[in-house]
C-alpha cells in the first residue's frame, strides 16, 4: 500500500509565488539564463559547487528566480534578490570559505 508523505514534507508555492509563475505567458521565449552557485572550499582537497538559484530572463522582460527552498526539500519562486548583498554576507559569514558565484549559462562550455 502505498502511503502519503508526513504533512511536514508537503511543499506547496504560497500564492505570490504562484501569481509570479503565472505571470509569465504561455510560450514566452526565454532569453538568457543565469545561474547562481555556492562554491565551498572549506576543504582544499574535496570543493564542491552547488547551483542555489537559476534566473529565467523573458524576451518580454519579466524575470523569473527558482531557488532552493530554506528547509531544502523543494524549490521557491523569488520576487526579489540582492546577489551583492548576499555574496557578501556567505563570504562574511564563512570567512571566504563558501563564496556565491552568477553565471551566465549561454556563456558557458560543457
Amino acid at each position: 500500500m502505498i502511503q502519503d508523505p508526513p504533512q511536514e514534507q508537503n511543499q506547496y508555492f504560497t500564492a505570490e509565488e504562484l501569481a509570479l509563475l503565472t505571470d509569465i505567458e504561455p510560450g514566452s521565449q526565454i532569453v538568457q539564463v543565469t545561474y547562481y552557485q555556492w562554491i565551498n572550499r572549506t576543504k582544499a582537497a574535496a570543493e564542491f559547487a552547488f547551483i542555489d538559484k537559476i534566473e529565467l530572463q523573458f524576451a518580454e522582460g519579466k524575470t523569473l528566480l527558482l531557488a532552493i527552498n530554506e528547509a531544502d526539500t523543494g524549490m521557491t519562486v523569488l520576487s526579489d534578490y540582492d546577489f551583492k548583498a548576499e555574496k557578501r554576507r556567505i563570504t562574511e559569514e564563512f570567512d571566504g570559505k563558501i563564496t556565491l558565484t552568477k553565471r551566465n549559462a549561454g556563456q558557458e562550455t560543457v
